[in-house]
């Protein structure tokens, strides 16, 4: 040993321990070899050490095989970890076997934590860890594989996930144990795009019957306001019949409230968009929201200061914060609680779903103001929310169910996002963001022609498709001493201004029309004479209705329905009578 190994001193000290009676076993790299190497010290009968037997098996190519099955078992655990599904291999007990690292993220633990244990150690809610058992005992009892399309399944820090899942029967430990792989797959962000498009789709489908039910209910109130403000003003004040007219003004002007409601829904309620400063209407009118709100209700306001302007219609602005304190109030009843109005500042990315679930239009990124009003009511549960915009849906005994419906147009009409947050039992919270503006620019306005200043007299055009709104329109102008001739529909309105061209001051004209719709007629209008004003009148709001008609020369704009006085009144502003 010691003439052949000399140059091996690590051989010969074994040697040497193994002589003074050590037992060795090791292994050892010699010679480009891998050794299984075992000295064994030799006793006599009187237990005197006499010598060593050694042995030597060559192990080199079986710890070749190790190390290359450990280097794929590396491998394939790096494959597994960079999968984003979770993947996880389980025993008859619930024990894991196998784990990957999307699985030791959800539990907010390692994969060496978890592999080994079983699953009730880590998941904490019972009824999904039982769906999750039943079905792994039966894929190991059929022996079939399962495809689970939805799974619900709970997160360390209490989150919920939709999980898709296919499990299949597993051998393991060399056939000996049978097992279940399974790979799941989050689908939770899949699910809400989904119901946001499926809201979105409703909403989008309420919005169109909503905006076309008061777009034909306005014409009828033009007609009705009209008349009766036409009524008002030919009876003598002793008359016994003004009183009725006045009682159906009235009614007609709170229909013309509701079809305000139901346009705000569809997003095409009457705006008049101006940079607004959202603290400031809020302090100037907190007031008032006090008033409304009961005694035992605390109204507390948090705003940040400075808040940027957002382009907005002030009288909307009221409508949702009034809507969302009196619904947070409604929430509370008789107990004492709080309703907090927050204002703050957001940025949006372009990655960001949250905000645009119920409005179906995905938000530009960028800067917005945060308008958040919070409860301390009995809150909401799921089916209850599911529903609150829709229109005519309402909690109350009394109410429309039109106020959240408003909510949401006006919403979808600023081009804004909403997100609403509500547990039983623990109030509710309504977060509305609107697209700050970049600078505190000059008021927005509509450029006004002025036509020149004419006597109380002239000839105007009226173009409607609506039989009773012509009539009206005719009594009231007859009435303020104009000449009238009428259209039934843009054609028949173009023949008419060809042929009376000099003699036309004005022409009011409506936006929606079978045949050659309201912006049509107004371009045939503009080839015809560059300088023709027209009044566009609708049941839309301005921006909605006027957003084609930008830059090209439009007059002025009427919204529908409209009483004697604003249709005087806006014709006389736009011809200097005023």
């Amino acid at each position: 040993m010691f003439d052949i190994f000399h140059q091996e001193p690590i051989i010969l000290g074994y040697v040497h321990r193994a002589l003074h009676g050590e037992t060795i076993a090791t292994t050892i790299n010699l010679r480009n070899f891998t050794w299984d190497v075992r000295y064994i010290p030799v006793l006599d009968a009187g237990g005197v050490l006499t010598g060593v037997i050694g042995v030597a098996a060559d192990i080199t190519e079986r710890r070749r095989a190790e190390e290359s099955l450990r280097e794929k078992e590396r491998q394939l655990r790096q494959i597994i970890d960079l999968v984003p599904h979770m993947i996880f291999a389980r025993d008859m007990d619930g024990r894991y076997l196998l784990v990957n690292q999307s699985v030791a993220n959800a539990y907010e633990t390692t994969v060496d934590a978890i592999t080994g244990s079983r699953c009730h150690e880590w998941h904490r809610v019972p009824a999904e860890l039982k769906k999750f058992l039943q079905d792994d005992q039966e894929v190991m009892t059929t022996g079939l594989a399962k495809f689970i399309a939805e799974d619900m399944f709970t997160d360390a820090q209490g989150k919920q996930h939709t999980l898709q899942t296919s499990k299949i029967p597993l051998a393991w430990d060399g056939g000996v144990k049978t097992a279940v792989l399974g790979v799941s797959v989050d689908i939770t962000e899949r699910k809400q795009a989904e119901e946001a498009l499926r809201q979105a789709q409703k909403l989008e489908s309420l919005g169109i019957l909503a905006g076309g039910v008061a777009h034909d209910f306005n014409n009828l109130l033009v007609a009705i306001l009209g008349q009766t403000s036409l009524a008002l003003v030919r009876l003598p004040k002793e008359s016994p019949a003004r009183q009725a007219i006045e009682k159906a003004t009235r009614a007609a002007e709170r229909a013309a409230d509701l079809t305000r409601q139901l346009l705000a829904y569809s997003g095409r309620g009457h705006f008049e968009v101006q940079p607004l400063n959202l603290n400031t209407l809020l302090q100037e009118n907190l007031h008032l929201f006090e008033v409304a709100v009961s005694k035992n209700v605390l109204l507390r306001p948090e705003f940040t200061e400075p808040l940027p302007l957002i382009e907005a219609d002030a009288g909307q602005m009221q409508q949702i914060i009034m809507n969302l304190i009196l619904n947070g109030a409604d929430a509370i009843g008789s107990e004492t609680g709080t309703v907090t109005v927050v204002t703050s500042v957001q940025s949006i990315d372009a990655n960001d779903r949250r905000h645009w679930r119920y409005t179906g239009e995905p938000l530009s990124p960028g800067q917005y103001v945060s308008l958040e009003v919070h409860d301390s009511g009995q809150g909401m549960d799921s089916q209850t929310l599911s529903k609150i915009f829709d229109p005519f849906f309402t909690t109350k005994k009394t109410g429309r169910g039109l106020g959240l419906a408003a909510v949401l147009g006006i919403v979808r009409g600023h081009r804004g996002g909403i997100r609403v947050y509500s547990e039983v039992g623990k109030g509710t919270t309504f977060k509305i963001l609107f697209p700050a503006i970049a600078q505190s620019s000059a008021n927005v306005s509509h450029a006004e022609s002025a036509a020149e200043s004419i006597t109380q007299s002239g000839l105007i055009l009226v173009i409607d498709d609506e039989q009773s709104v012509r009539e009206t329109a005719a009594d009231i102008l007859q009435e303020e001493g104009f000449v009238v001739v009428s259209a039934v529909d843009g054609q028949q309105g173009l023949e008419m201004y060809q042929e009376r061209m000099e003699e036309i001051l004005l022409v009011l004209l409506d936006l929606s029309m079978p045949g050659l719709s309201g912006e049509e007629t107004f371009r045939h209008l503009r080839q015809l004479n560059p300088d023709v004003h027209v009044i566009l009148s609708s049941g839309y709001n301005q921006v909605e209705a006027t957003r084609h008609f930008v830059g090209k020369g439009l007059a002025g704009f009427l919204q529908k329905p409209y009483s004697a006085q604003q249709l005087a009144t806006e014709i006389r502003k736009r011809l200097n009578l005023l």
